[in-house]
Formats: C-alpha cells, structure tokens, sequence
C-alpha cells in the first residue's frame, strides 16, 4: 500500500507527472460512476429483506432519509478528502496523513479483511443463481470429496465459484480503467430491468386509479422503534462504501473534479434505482396486506405480476450480473 510513498503525501503536482502518470490517468467519470454504483449498490437486490422486517412505509421512509444522514455526509467528505489527496491508496493514505503509519495499517489491514468475507460472498451468490438455471452445479452436487466430516465438499458449486473468480481477478490486475468500461456496461445490465419494472409499475399505479400503496407503516405488531432498528440495517449496507473508489484516485483523469462529479452522479443514481424498483414492486400488488412476506428474491416475482415471464428472467439475470460487478 506504501508504494506511492515516495511521491510525496499529495501525490505528484501536475507539472511533475510522468509519461507513465498520464498513461495511468485514464478514467473518466462515466466509469467511475460504474465504480461507485457497484462499490455502494450493485442494485436494489436484498431490499425486499426490508420491507419484511419493518414494514412498508418504515422502509420507504428509510431508503429516504438515510441517503440524507448517511450517504450525502459521506459521499461529501470522500470527495473533499479526494479532492485535496488524489492519490493512489486513497482513504489509506487519508488516514496515515491524519493520524499516522499505525492508524494506516489498522485501516488497511481491517479493509483487507472485509475483502475477504464481504467479496467471498459474491461467488457462491452467484452460482446459487445459476443453479437455477443449471441444477447440476447445486451445492452438494457432484461432490468430488469433502473435509471435516462433510461440513465443507469439493463439488460442482465451489468449482463453478472458482471458474467465477479467476477471469474476474484477472480483470481487475488489468488496471481500473477496463473494470471502470466493464462495469459501466455491468450497470446497464443491471438497471435496465428495473427501469422497464418501474415504467410498468406507474402503468399499473396509474391505471388502478393511483391510490396509496403503503397500506400499512410496519409490520402488525412492531412497533415503530423495533421497525425502525429492523430496516436500518439493511438500508444503510446499501449505502456504504463511498469512499472505496479512491484507492484508484491515481489512475483517475482529473481527479480533483472527477471523483466529486462522479459522486454526484452516483448518489441520486443509486437512492432512485432503490426507491423505484420498491414503488413499482408494491404496485404489482405482490404481498399486498402481508408485508412481512417479503423476502430476498420478491423483485422477480413482481417482476412476473407486471411484465410476465420474460421480465422475471431479465431480473434475475440481473441479479446474477450483479454479483460480477458487485
């Protein structure tokens, strides 16, 4: 993470820049944009979890105000830090300037453990998905042997969950400038579905006469704190990480304009993909008068209600491209 130490603790001034620098210095804002959308969201997926845990109108009431708590704050002070320090490592280097080479290496040792149990989960996500469509790649299918007495199996599954990663990692020792191209392409993948759910869903709103769609604030017999507590949790995992994309800060065209530009496009980006999705899925009418049975996976039923078969697999497709970008 130090490597970078030696150009000075702001990085190098822009009449210093070698032909190396400028080379490196190649992405925009679109892409970073990408970056953010899957460093923050990767789309509205494990939102339903919300609506069952504290009840309809507590979740809308989440996913609008934690983004004005939560994520503006954050997002603000990752571009001022990433303004005044456009440098290569990022919040990293943040930290060691302010509070020295200890405090440094606790943040980058703890990031470097969240990577390891937050990204693992994306893998096995997404063969779960693809099981679906592939049933021999099910956990415990095809099992070539297992350890500690058949609590962990080499099978089909975790094969498929390393063939996943090894392109992925391959991309990424490839600079951020194609995971910026391939994950804007990702992020079209992914939101394209859920504007055309979103259409439709005004379509069906509007068309029934556009009465309320919170029929009840939380789930019957919670209370108000309880449903709080139960939905901010969900809620606010969705909207952390702003500050992730700064570790490429180095790599950025611009950066002291860039990174705040791309932070602003992304924050209402990713609060509408949230929000829309959830308005148009409580439209279809799915668990109308039953919020409690809301649960991971319920976008592609109501993705069924309103754009039939073809929308329901577009959505969970997404779900699975998701898990690339994520």
């Amino acid at each position: 993470m130090d490597a970078g130490a030696g150009r000075g603790s702001g990085g190098p001034s822009p009449d210093r820049l070698s032909i190396q620098d400028v080379a490196r210095q190649q992405l925009r804002t679109l892409p970073l944009v990408a970056i953010l959308f899957f460093s923050v969201s990767g789309g509205p997926y494990g939102l339903e979890e919300a609506i069952g845990s504290s009840g309809v109108g507590m979740a809308l009431v989440l996913l609008l105000v934690v983004p004005l708590v939560f994520a503006v704050p954050c997002a603000l002070m990752s571009a001022e830090l990433g303004s005044a320090l456009p440098v290569e490592g990022g919040y990293y280097y943040w930290v060691k300037l302010a509070l020295g080479r200890f405090a440094a290496f606790v943040v980058g040792i703890w990031q470097w453990l969240n990577s390891f149990l937050d990204t693992a989960l994306y893998p096995v996500v997404f063969v779960d998905y693809l099981a679906q469509w592939v049933p021999g790649l099910a956990r415990g299918e095809h099992v070539a042997f297992s350890v500690a007495g058949g609590v962990f199996s080499f099978d089909a599954h975790w094969a498929a969950a390393v063939a996943f990663m090894v392109p992925l990692a391959v991309l990424n020792a490839r600079g951020s400038r194609l995971v910026g191209e391939a994950s804007t392409l990702l992020m079209v993948v992914v939101l394209a579905p859920f504007l055309v759910l979103s259409v439709l869903g005004l379509v069906r709103w509007l068309g029934s006469g556009g009465g309320t769609l919170v029929d009840s604030f939380t789930v019957s017999g919670q209370s108000p704190t309880t449903a709080f507590g139960a939905g901010l949790a969900v809620v606010i995992w969705n909207y952390i990480g702003w500050d992730a994309p700064s570790t490429v800060l180095g790599e950025v065209v611009r950066p002291q304009r860039t990174y705040a530009r791309a932070l602003a496009w992304a924050l209402p980006l990713i609060t509408v993909s949230y929000l829309l999705p959830v308005l148009a899925s409580l439209a279809s009418g799915l668990h109308a008068g039953s919020p409690q049975d809301w649960a991971d996976g319920d976008f592609a039923q109501a993705a069924l209600l309103l754009g039939g078969h073809p929308l329901m697999v577009a959505v969970t497709i997404g779900a699975v491209v998701a898990q690339v970008g994520l």
